[in-house]
């Protein structure tokens, strides 16, 4: 599984965090296969959340996270409450392994905020995997309260 959240500016100035879930199927591993990470197999796209439209949007910040697919609910949540007091994020760009799984966060925020924008994003992927993404609807379909 790949959880990505991407924090966007698009074209017009309108800014939002995107969130996506890729599907990889049912392997189980001890530390992330190669094959599995992002830039050669995202995997499938089963869901996404979006506060901005693609399409020529500019990338911001982003955190994608893998693991397997058959992991525990719990055991998403829990790493990605705790991410951003495991992993230190030093420089704009960051990868790690926290077996089973691995991390990418990247960002053109200023240094000082580096932690606090790891966090926000793995509280987006949290938020949207448990349904309290305030009123914004997966895949990108409007929320009921919109027309």
């Amino acid at each position: 599984m790949l959880l990505t959240a991407q924090r966007v500016v698009s074209p017009g100035g309108t800014r939002g965090v995107n969130v996506y879930q890729y599907l990889h199927g049912s392997y189980v591993w001890p530390r992330v296969p190669d094959g599995f990470l992002p830039d050669v197999n995202p995997g499938e796209l089963v869901n996404q959340w979006l506060e901005v439209l693609p399409g020529s949007n500019r990338i911001v910040s982003f955190l994608d996270v893998v693991a397997p697919d058959e992991i525990a609910a719990s055991d998403v949540h829990q790493r990605l409450a705790s991410l951003k007091y495991h992993v230190q994020a030093r420089s704009h760009r960051t990868e790690a392994y926290w077996d089973p799984y691995w991390m990418r966060f990247g960002s053109a925020i200023v240094a000082g905020s580096l932690q606090t924008e790891l966090g926000a994003l793995a509280g987006h992927i949290l938020l949207s995997l448990t349904g309290n993404r305030g009123g914004l609807a997966p895949r990108g379909r409007p929320a009921e309260s919109e027309s």
